[in-house]
């Protein structure tokens, strides 16, 4: 227990929001390989997505880790694409680590996946946090317009996963 033993007891609250996630849940990390291999990030990405009947549609792709949350039928998937310029491109999908929720790479990506939400609901990233420019609070008194928005991280704290 956190309580102390002298003083008076508190109320408070904070504004820390616990992250629940169904307890058999894992997250299954992929490798991806390209023959011949691709240069731009964005055409491996491209090549990748071709394969959504195979992957499905919830998934996130760094260039060189893909992170699915379902497992696939086998260790090592073989893909092929074709680019625009015709040329064949065989992609190896390798499973490489099936994670629980509490692991530290499922916690970074709970933080990649709610700054993409943020992007979708059109939040503008301004250092590491996201603001709402289309409501913005004017007060010409001071000649200062404030942009509401958000500094949010996710984290382990101690039992829980929060995000604050």
């Amino acid at each position: 227990s956190k309580s102390g033993t002298t003083g008076s007891v508190i109320q408070l609250r904070t504004n820390f929001f616990r992250i629940l996630s169904r307890p058999q849940w894992v997250l299954y990390q992929y490798h991806v390989d390209y023959k011949p291999q691709m240069e731009s990030r964005r055409l491996r990405t491209a090549l990748l997505f071709q394969h959504e009947e195979v992957l499905g549609v919830a998934r996130s792709f760094d260039g060189a880790q893909l992170f699915l949350p379902r497992r696939l039928h086998s260790k090592e998937t073989l893909l092929y694409s074709t680019t625009r310029n015709g040329e064949k491109v065989q992609i190896t999908v390798t499973l490489t680590n099936e994670l629980p929720p509490t692991s530290l790479v499922c916690i970074q990506f709970y933080n990649i996946i709610f700054r993409k939400i943020l992007r979708i609901l059109n939040m503008q990233q301004i250092g590491r946090n996201y603001y709402n420019p289309n409501d913005p609070l004017n007060i010409p008194q001071h000649k200062l317009t404030i942009w509401p928005g958000y500094a949010t991280t996710i984290l382990q704290y101690e039992s829980s996963i929060m995000m604050y």
